[in-house]
């Protein structure tokens, strides 16, 4: 990893404190992590990264949203925080696993997941139950919607084509990838309309797992 490009996150964390995105700890938390990530994929995962970041930034701040709370480190934990643990995979064991599309992967979960929170809130109308199908009163945990459900998928989609474009992953390694993290938002649904939803773990902890599952149907179906 360059200096210049240690430069460039430093500077880009300071830009989201400044601008109330990200406290403080959420700004040093999301750096620290950045920078594991960016030792295993070089330039080209903190292109992924910063993808994430500017695009569920600017899809937070769409008109006809509630205002969100500054990202804590709680919140960078669980969105950087499983393709980070791969990036640690990478550096610290022999372990033959395909650890770039991994972080690709749980990259793709996470942009996925974000996109369709924020576009489904605002235009997806009435959500229904992602496991009943009945109607839902909006923002409840497990609920899904046409417009939110597209805007994920195209997520998923936008993480692999520019993990491809960049170099981070093979040709044959993009399919794959966006739809482990396709994968991943539809268990992120289940475990909000099930686990979350009866107060048995919160947001960020449903976050964390459903990435972990989108890298675990990655290894299962590569």
């Amino acid at each position: 990893m360059s200096f210049l490009s240690l430069v460039v996150l430093a500077l880009f964390a300071l830009a989201g404190w400044r601008s109330r995105s990200l406290t403080i700890s959420g700004a040093v938390a999301g750096l620290f992590l950045a920078v594991l990530i960016a030792f295993v994929s070089g330039l080209p995962g903190l292109l992924l990264v910063f993808l994430f970041a500017l695009l569920g930034s600017g899809a937070s701040r769409l008109p006809g949203g509630a205002q969100h709370e500054s990202r804590s480190a709680a919140h960078a934990l669980a969105n950087l925080g499983v393709p980070a643990l791969c990036a640690c995979g990478a550096l610290f064991t022999s372990l033959d696993t395909p650890w770039r599309p991994m972080i690709a992967a749980a990259l793709a979960f996470a942009l996925s997941d974000t996109l369709a929170t924020e576009c489904g809130t605002r235009y997806g109308g009435t959500p229904r139950s992602v496991l009943t199908g009945k109607r839902m009163a909006a923002g409840s945990n497990g609920g899904v919607t046409w417009a939110g459900s597209l805007a994920g998928i195209a997520g998923a989609l936008l993480i692999a084509l520019a993990a491809r474009g960049t170099g981070v992953i093979p040709k044959e390694s993009m399919t794959i990838v966006a739809a482990a993290g396709i994968a991943g938002n539809l268990v992120d649904s289940i475990l909000g309309a099930t686990i979350e939803s009866r107060g048995l773990i919160g947001n960020h902890g449903v976050n964390f797992t459903a990435a972990l599952s989108a890298t675990g149907i990655l290894l299962l179906f590569r």
